[in-house]
């Protein structure tokens, strides 16, 4: 090649590469400055305010949990407004529900049951008996059944749809909290608040594969995962942020977060988590593409809110507070 040509052709490819990268950093920093939540809107429920619990989306539905009144709420994600509110469930913590099924499973505390909801009239439909303090619940896809913390019983029930009766009840030895499945490695994640420790079943025999302590967390409530680089996002009582391998139980980091959390959420789009925090506040922290978790800021909210709820569809956040849910845009992609 023809030395001038070369020499011109480098400078004009280094003067590209050099804007470029300026161009790169401006929009980083851009992103940085960009707050991490912004309040959209407030929506009001019906009911004398009072303590809620587990809020979960699913197919475009935010379904609220308000424990201290014995409803569930049901909110349209797209309008961001409440189109019905569901009676009858005493204490009720938690959803789960199929994609595209017709029925939902409401765990309700005040008698021992996972109600069975209409999707369509927000009905109940039917009870089911399924131990002592039903609390977390999850849908696992990998095998189409519904697996159910009993807070009090130290247990999990495993509730087949198909037949809507127990299949099976592991005993788990510890206070489950939360409840996560990866579809991917077929493992269903519990949180043992009282003993420190991940659960990890096999969700098709529901046998235990291990118990990982959450050190130096403690007291772990909140639980996410980002079943892409299958890892797990434990938030503790000690606020503390644990992130754990999921396939063996090591610990890769801990961060800060704030006091008093009680549930977390990730957006695998953006590689963002969430945890909400009872002391008033949302900690924000982002995942970049090797793995690695840097804390990115801690929100205000309300004082009590300590759960929260994520649309990966619209990225918006959804948090809780005495019969108010306040709802955010968070970062998109």
């Amino acid at each position: 090649m023809n030395h001038l040509k070369y020499r011109a052709l480098f400078a004009v490819g280094m003067t590209v590469g050099v804007l470029g990268l300026v161009g790169v950093r401006a929009q980083r920093a851009a992103r940085a400055d960009d707050p991490s939540l912004t309040k959209l809107t407030s929506i009001t429920l019906l009911g004398t305010p009072g303590g809620g619990d587990y809020m979960r989306v699913h197919d475009g539905m935010l379904y609220v949990a308000n424990t201290a009144q014995g409803t569930m709420s049901v909110i349209d994600c797209n309008k961001d407004r409440l189109v019905a509110t569901i009676p009858g469930l005493t204490k009720c913590h938690g959803f789960a529900a199929a994609p595209g099924a017709d029925k939902g499973y409401v765990t309700v505390g005040g008698d021992n049951t996972v109600a069975v909801i209409s999707l369509g009239t927000h009905q109940v439909q039917k009870t089911i008996d399924v131990g002592v303090g039903p609390d977390a619940i999850a849908y696992a896809a990998s095998t189409k059944r519904i697996f159910v913390g009993d807070h009090r019983g130290k247990a999990i029930p495993v509730n087949d749809p198909s037949t809507d009766k127990v299949a099976a009840t592991v005993p788990v030895g510890g206070t489950v909290e939360s409840i996560r499945e990866d579809p991917t490695s077929g493992y269903v994640f519990a949180n043992l608040e009282d003993t420190s420790e991940i659960l990890a079943l096999d969700a098709k025999n529901g046998k235990i594969v291990r118990r990982s302590p959450v050190a130096p967390g403690e007291g772990p409530t909140g639980l996410a995962v980002d079943t892409k680089n299958g890892t797990l996002f434990v938030g503790c009582g000690n606020s503390k942020l644990i992130v754990m391998n999921e396939t063996d139980g090591k610990i890769k980091q801990t961060l800060p977060i704030g006091e008093d959390v009680d549930y977390a959420e990730f957006d695998p789009a953006t590689g963002i988590i969430y945890t909400a925090n009872g002391s008033g506040s949302v900690s924000v922290l982002k995942e970049d593409e090797d793995g690695k978790v840097t804390k990115v800021e801690d929100v205000t909210t309300v004082k009590g809110a300590h759960t929260l709820a994520l649309d990966p569809s619209s990225h918006k956040v959804y948090v809780l507070h005495e019969g108010v849910v306040d709802v955010y845009q968070g970062r998109g992609k």
